[in-house]
């Protein structure tokens, strides 16, 4: 197998964003042998290293959701992709369980891992990412603080209302402290 073979392997896999062993397993080669590869890959410009990673893509919405893992794009990267806003953010905005973190383009918020749902899986660029629902991504701005209460309000009218009290259901029931200012927001607002 030589480096383009490898290459199509992981374009034929739809993950595009692997750490060495993975890569190393996909090809059926060992770490040592890997590691050769991943060096001429890098030579031909076929792949890039990231936070440790191996990419095979350009598309930061992909990389975002498969370079720290479990995350999925949220708050105004969401609500854009989703064609709530027209307006690009400056960077792509990601929720995770374990930590806030600042790499490159990418923010990732921690969130409470009770409140980790509302999120669906899309095609991009032959691979995936996943993308809070719109309704998720104002529920995630109120809890982080990261989305303005008038662009939410703004936005409440293109929502869907019993998704949104389905997710509001599943937050009160999570328990999770900060909550209460989420709840109240949106109590008053439906």
């Amino acid at each position: 197998m030589n480096i383009y073979e490898a290459k199509q392997r992981v374009i034929d896999s739809q993950r595009l964003v692997l750490s060495k062993k993975e890569f190393s397993n996909l090809i059926g080669k060992s770490l040592p042998t890997t590691r050769v590869y991943v060096h001429r890959m890098k030579k031909r410009n076929l792949l890039s290293v990231m936070r440790g990673k191996l990419v095979f893509t350009d598309n930061e919405f992909v990389i975002a959701s498969q370079l720290i893992e479990p995350s999925y794009i949220s708050l105004h990267t969401a609500l854009y992709l989703n064609n709530k806003i027209m307006q690009f953010p400056k960077k792509i905005e990601c929720v995770n369980p374990k930590n806030t973190l600042h790499e490159n383009n990418f923010e990732y918020y921690k969130i409470n891992p009770k409140l980790f749902f509302g999120f669906k899986k899309i095609r991009l660029s032959g691979s995936w990412a996943f993308v809070a629902e719109p309704e998720k991504a104002l529920i995630d701005g109120i809890y982080l603080k990261r989305i303005s209460e008038d662009l939410v309000k703004e936005l409440l009218p293109s929502m869907k209302k019993s998704l949104l009290k389905e997710f509001l259901l599943r937050v009160k029931k999570s328990g999770v402290k900060g909550t209460k200012k989420v709840l109240t927001f949106f109590n008053g607002v439906l």
